[in-house]
This record gives structure tokens, sequence and C-alpha cells, in this order.
């Protein structure tokens, strides 16, 4: 981080990707989501030790606006992507959802599905 720059400064990016997360539906959102999701995570290690307690909400704010769009997008998608018919591009859709779920703390329910549903098919 450049000396003088404030948490919320650095939140912008963070901001573009929410905004972009609100325009977009399903896995359009879900991409715009996750990135901003990892860029907030980014901000929030940099700043470790400023004092800057607005920004901190700030950033704080985003995060929780981009987890519920983060949500939404993936239970648009969600149900039909474990459900796919050709057990190679199913597989390769449960991995992903199943490093978002873990990458972003969510349980399979917040998104439309099952703890079964993300399991590997069987070959």
């Amino acid at each position: 981080m450049a000396e003088g720059e404030s948490i919320t400064q650095l939140a912008s990016a963070a901001r573009t990707s929410l905004r972009l997360a609100q325009q977009y539906r399903g896995g359009q959102r879900v991409k715009a989501a996750d990135e901003g999701l990892r860029v907030a995570e980014q901000i929030r290690q940099a700043a470790k030790g400023i004092k800057d307690p607005q920004g901190e909400r700030y950033l704080k704010q985003i995060r929780a606006e981009l987890a519920a769009l983060l949500c939404s997008g993936l239970t648009e998608i969600a149900p039909q992507l474990v459900r796919v018919s050709d057990p190679g591009k199913r597989r390769l859709a449960i991995t992903a959802l199943r490093k978002l779920v873990d990458d972003h703390g969510l349980k399979p329910r917040d998104i439309g599905i099952t703890d079964t549903d993300l399991k590997e098919p069987s070959p």
C-alpha cells in the first residue's frame, strides 16, 4: 500500500466489482462477485495496522454486498450445473462450485444445492 492511501481509497476496486456484479446475472455475476471478494480480502490483508475505522466499515459493507451477490448468482446457476448430463463437465462444475463454497465460507444450501450435490460423480 502506498503511503497516505486509506482503506476507503483502496476499496474502490472492490466497489467496481460490486457495481458489475449488481448489473450481471448468473455466471457473470458470480465471476464479478468472486473477483471483488478476492480484491476486498487482499485490501483487508494489506491494510492491517492502519487506523481507518470508516474505511474498515466501508470495506466490510462492500464484502457483505459482494457475498450476497455471489450467493444470488450461484443460486441461479448451481442447481443446473450439478445436474449436467456429461460426467466430465459435471465433474468440472462440481469442482468449481466446491472451490467457491470453500473459498468464501458458504454452505451448499446458501446457493440452492445440497451437500450430496457437491460429491464427485461416479465415473
